[in-house]
């Protein structure tokens, strides 16, 4: 039987964003340039640069070893194919040398890139034109679904919601039963008033069911919450699963990077949470945080 050894459009993004991870921690500067188009416009927290070179030259890192995680992530994909936006959370440890050795920092962030397809970057096993195109598979939809529960979270969009969860479901967490997307906002808002958030998607498997239009998931997160006021500097950590069932909704109308999933006939679908348990496996740290100024 044949096999098809070319990547995806999806996997390819995947592999292009964890390059710049691998650049970083094997030193490796030449890779960048499988990474960003020669004219790349990238805004960094310490400066914003125009051309490889330049970020080559700042992100040398020369004082530490470390190690860039990716975890939640979303990737839409333009109509055309040749385009995409995309969302990947962060996990940065620098580890320290010389008279630092033993010590480490730990930066929590995200990565917002535009792509562009580019023949000449030429990635082995990448997509060519011709051979792929804006199609995702009903897993890269799911996880799409699954990350952008965090998102809303950690930037607190809690309208974003509606893109997770359909109007009627029925989620359990440890804190609260919940039915209802708005009753799920209203919670979870209410949880993390205190706190700014990283939560970050890690292991999981994926099962689809016969017909194609149900699914379930579990996935492992981990979710970092860092205090504010008197517990600036304070965080605690919970590390967790969330169990998933899901549907395959059709959506009223089409946009270009909206995240649906087409369909013949110009049909455009996203698949939506119907039923969700959260179960923590472990939290660590200071459980003031989530109470604010009056923990």
């Amino acid at each position: 039987m044949a096999t098809n050894n070319h990547l995806s459009d999806v996997d390819s993004i995947r592999n292009v964003l964890a390059t710049y991870c691998i650049a970083l921690d094997t030193k490796s500067w030449e890779l960048l340039t499988r990474v960003f188009t020669p004219t790349v416009h990238a805004n960094y927290p310490v400066a914003v640069f125009v051309g490889v070179k330049p970020i080559a030259e700042e992100m040398k890192l020369e004082h530490v070893a470390s190690q860039h995680a990716l975890t939640t992530q979303t990737i839409l994909l333009a109509d055309d194919g040749q385009r995409a936006k995309v969302r990947s959370y962060f996990t940065a440890t620098h580890f320290g040398q010389g008279r630092w050795m033993g010590w480490k920092q730990v930066v929590w962030g995200e990565f917002v890139d535009d792509l562009v397809k580019v023949d000449a970057y030429g990635i082995e096993g990448g997509a060519r034109e011709g051979e792929v195109g804006r199609w995702r598979s009903n897993h890269d939809s799911i996880r799409n679904t699954l990350a952008t529960y965090c998102i809303a979270l950690d930037t607190k969009d809690w309208p974003l919601l509606h893109q997770v969860f359909t109007p009627d479901v029925d989620a359990e967490y440890p804190f609260a039963s919940l039915s209802g997307v708005e009753a799920v906002a209203t919670a979870v808002e209410k949880r993390l008033e205190h706190v700014s958030t990283h939560h970050a998607l890690t292991t999981q498997f994926i099962r689809l069911g016969d017909e194609g239009r149900t699914a379930k998931a579990m996935t492992y997160f981990t979710g970092v919450h860092f205090g504010e006021g008197k517990w600036k500097g304070m965080k605690v950590t919970a590390w967790g699963r969330y169990v998933d069932e899901l549907a395959k909704v059709e959506e009223p109308g089409e946009g270009e990077m909206a995240g649906g999933e087409a369909e013949e006939g110009g049909k455009v679908w996203r698949w939506l949470i119907t039923k969700r348990a959260c179960i923590f496996m472990g939290r660590d740290g200071e459980e003031g945080v989530m109470a604010g100024e009056e923990g």
